[in-house]
């Protein structure tokens, strides 16, 4: 069993388009999250999920990335096309870092397959509903 953190990240976001890439003290945003997810001790694997090849490029250097569709209506969306977890992973929608690492051993626990901050999914199609993850989160979901 794996635990998989995906980061949604796409370019399109309503309020604040190209934010993924937007520069903060010298790296993109993503960066910065990929950076701080990677400190999460739960995690056996990240990714990024993107619709953008321009998020895409730049950030292939330092994470694997996942091209999903750009129709998602949100980033738990694109999350659940980018996992392509085996029968026994746990998928993390993160969002922020912080409650990776409490997120990853509540599903162990539960025995939930995908997560988002602190909410358990039990069945990872439920991802279609934004309310059971609390709206929307990620980087530019």
């Amino acid at each position: 069993m794996r635990v998989i953190g995906v980061i949604p990240s796409r370019w399109g976001s309503t309020r604040f388009p190209g934010k993924s890439l937007h520069p903060i003290c010298g790296k993109p945003l993503v960066q910065w999250v990929v950076e701080a997810a990677r400190r999460a001790s739960a995690l056996d694997d990240i990714m990024v999920a993107t619709d953008d090849v321009r998020i895409a490029d730049a950030v292939s250097g330092f994470v694997k990335v996942a091209m999903t569709r750009a129709d998602h209506p949100s980033g738990t969306d694109r999350v659940a096309e980018a996992a392509q977890p085996d029968d026994d992973d746990i998928v993390i929608n993160i969002a922020d870092r912080s409650g990776v690492d409490r997120c990853a051993g509540r599903a162990h626990e539960g025995g939930c397959r995908l997560g988002y901050g602190d909410r358990r999914v039990s069945d990872p199609f439920d991802a279609r509903s934004r309310s059971a993850y609390g709206g929307q989160g990620g980087v530019g979901a």
